[in-house]
């Protein structure tokens, strides 16, 4: 059975050109935020004005609970305010939940959103974390958020999602942890994971993984965690595992 929840989301915005009083949030990635939020399965609505005291509110809702604002951090001498941080609480009939507030982030955790994953979030490009974990989302990985550059951190744990990792993947270089586990991905993982070697976290537990590691793979000296227990994985234990000097959990 759904519960009744209210998704409250604020927007901290950091601006890039012109006066503080005359600075805005840029429509286009207003737009795209409703587009992701509609990807997922729900409906994002906003004022005319997101910079002042607008709210932002994402079906379904409790009646009379839905005070969700935008705010507009800009610097001076700017006119184009950009999404950097988005917090969310979760407000259900028996509980309450507060979810992390961290810079340039985006967390709906929890949420129950039964869309697919937005391919969308390329025109958010400042965004440097991205927490789905335990939704329902479906789907494949999109490809297209390897054009990302800022994201360090991505969590699509416990959701539907279905196909291979793709190899375009292998372009997060400033990643620095991966949760992809409790999904039905499936396939080989492609060597190309093998160049984020700035990872600290790579969890790929509980899908349908087949093949070898491949080599590659022992680029990842950074690793502390790394999980891959649950999927069909042939043959032994790399030794370049061994020369992973830093792991912590395995």
């Amino acid at each position: 059975m759904l519960q009744w929840r209210l998704l409250r989301l604020s927007l901290i915005t950091m601006c890039l050109l012109c006066p503080l009083t005359s600075a805005q949030l840029d429509r286009q990635e207003l737009v795209a935020l409703a587009k992701i939020v509609r990807t997922m399965g729900a409906t994002l609505n906003s004022s005319v004005d997101p910079c002042e005291s607008t709210t932002l509110d994402i079906s379904d809702s409790k009646p009379g609970l839905d005070q969700n604002k935008v705010l507009c951090n800009c610097h001076p001498n700017s006119s184009t305010c950009h999404i950097t941080i988005l917090y969310s609480f979760l407000l259900s009939l028996s509980s309450l939940s507060l979810l992390r507030l961290v810079t340039q982030k985006i967390v709906l955790k929890m949420y129950s959103l039964p869309g697919t994953l937005p391919p969308q979030l390329v025109d958010l490009p400042y965004l440097e974390e991205l927490d789905l974990t335990r939704n329902y989302l479906e789907g494949t990985l999109p490809k297209e958020w390897a054009t990302m550059k800022f994201l360090r951190s991505i969590s699509l744990a416990a959701n539907r999602i279905t196909g291979e990792i793709p190899r375009e993947w292998g372009s997060f270089t400033n990643l620095t942890s991966l949760s992809l586990e409790a999904n039905r991905l499936s396939g080989n993982i492609p060597a190309e994971l093998g160049n984020l070697v700035s990872l600290t976290m790579l969890i790929l537990s509980s899908n349908k993984f087949v093949g070898n590691l491949p080599e590659k793979l022992a680029a990842m000296k950074n690793l502390t965690d790394f999980r891959i227990s649950g999927n069909n994985f042939s043959g032994s234990i790399p030794q370049f595992i061994g020369n992973w000097t830093r792991l912590k959990r395995l």
